[in-house]
């Protein structure tokens, strides 16, 4: 009998134009909703997250390593507009919760699976706190738009 393996962990990080690393982590670990938010790496389980194949191959459930709540796009909508705030929630399966991964030569952007808006840091300004919400990519590629994952060792 073959076991099954354990899933990974990882840090979603960036860094500030000082090269000061942030990671993600909800803003309050032990609530949903709870939004996601930078906060400097401190390596703590509430900055790490699992990433876990749903039922269509290239999609993704992305879960916090403190809470298990999985990362959501707020309101429930199945086509988040720009602005919407990325969350922490209970897993419901919805169209909300799904993401895909995608590595670039800049770094990994995370996008929702239903209709490629990505993950940035809102206001473009990498900083402690700094809220972390779904918008169209940049044409001009900014950097609050890359995130690299690093496994927890």
């Amino acid at each position: 009998m073959e076991l099954p393996q354990p899933v990974p962990f990882y840090y979603i990080q960036i860094k500030d134009d000082r090269g000061e690393t942030f990671c993600l982590q909800p803003k309050d670990p032990k609530k949903e909703p709870s939004q996601l938010t930078l906060i400097a790496a401190n390596g703590h389980s509430e900055q790490q997250w699992a990433f876990i194949r749903t039922s269509r191959l290239d999609e993704y459930r992305i879960v916090n390593g403190y809470s298990g709540y999985s990362a959501d796009a707020a309101g429930d909508s199945k086509d988040p507009g720009n602005g919407t705030k990325v969350q922490q929630h209970s897993w419901e399966q919805q169209e909300n919760q799904h993401w895909r991964v995608s590595q670039t030569d800049k770094g990994t952007q995370l996008k929702s699976a239903y209709n490629d808006k990505a993950w940035v840091v809102e206001g473009g300004k990498v900083k402690v706190n700094a809220k972390i919400i779904l918008n169209d990519l940049s044409p001009k590629s900014n950097p609050n738009e890359y995130f690299t994952l690093v496994p927890v060792s």
